[in-house]
């Protein structure tokens, strides 16, 4: 770690960067999976089995859009990762200002398309009468949001770019017991159900966002707010959308199969979809910090 706060990792033992790398990456998934835990059980405690349905019932389709958005915020980091390991400046603006452009687009396009289209797609995914207003209560105000999203995953994939992966991580928890407090207070004290647990979720990743960018350029040192890198160039997008799309793909294919088995899911009752989201939530804790 050099003293702007980045650090190198073409120099030094390959074992020892992709332990001491990749740990917080692991432990930063375990604790938004703790999150999502603590989550449900406030929900499900203060609200109701139905509204933890509801929320359990979003989760496929949650799962295939955020994952789209967060393998290609990932894929947006690798040019920059790879221009800062070439000791090459004038392209880590050029990638990173253009990455921001290609941003501000998915923010746009999923935003309002899935704001539009969330009673149409849990419609059709055979969602229970009984739990799609709180499922569409739940999840059109993210989709709506969905910026916020891609600002965390984005600042968080730039940071990684630049060898730093733990204030990514330190952000996280400090949004995790943030979200978990929101939900106490919005949920338990306030009684806003799961519109409560909606605007918790989206205030703490719009902090962990913040924070992360707000490290990137007070600390880092190597991204510029001068105009001459504000222009847009084919080249880098094209470049970014090379590597990102798939990227994004990749992560969102595996979705496919969740929202197949969400509808057989959901096509056995509310019951049949609390249980499945109470026994998920314990799954997850296990199998996604891999």
């Amino acid at each position: 770690m050099n003293n702007s706060n980045t650090t190198d990792l073409t120099t030094g033992k390959p074992i020892t960067w992709l332990l001491s790398f990749s740990m917080p990456l692991v432990l930063g998934t375990l604790f938004q999976q703790l999150y999502s835990f603590v989550d449900s059980i406030i929900v499900g405690r203060f609200v109701s089995s139905d509204a933890l349905g509801s929320v359990g019932a979003t989760y496929s389709l949650n799962f295939l859009i955020i994952g789209f958005v967060q393998g290609f915020c990932v894929g947006l980091g690798i040019p920059i990762a790879q221009r800062f390991g070439a000791h090459d400046h004038p392209n880590i603006q050029r990638y990173f200002y253009n990455a921001i452009y290609l941003c501000i687009a998915i923010s746009l396009i999923f935003g309002v398309g899935m704001s539009f289209a969330t009673r149409w797609t849990l419609t059709i995914m055979q969602t229970p009468p009984s739990l799609i207003e709180g499922a569409i209560t739940f999840i059109q105000p993210q989709f709506a949001f969905i910026w916020v999203t891609v600002l965390y995953n984005f600042s968080a994939s730039v940071l990684r770019s630049f060898g730093d992966s733990t204030h990514p991580f330190y952000f996280l928890v400090l949004a995790s017991f943030l979200n978990i407090a929101l939900d106490l207070w919005l949920i338990g004290l306030w009684h806003m159900g799961i519109t409560g647990a909606a605007i918790a979720t989206i205030v703490a990743q719009l902090v962990s966002g913040l924070l992360n960018l707000l490290w990137l350029a007070k600390k880092t040192h190597m991204v510029e707010f001068k105009r001459q890198w504000f222009s847009f160039s084919p080249s880098h997008t094209k470049r970014l959308t090379y590597i990102a799309l798939p990227m994004g793909l990749e992560y969102s294919v595996s979705a496919i199969g969740a929202v197949i088995m969400q509808m057989a899911i959901n096509s056995l009752g509310t019951v049949a979809v609390i249980s499945q989201t109470a026994g998920e939530k314990i799954r997850q804790m296990f199998t996604l910090p891999m």
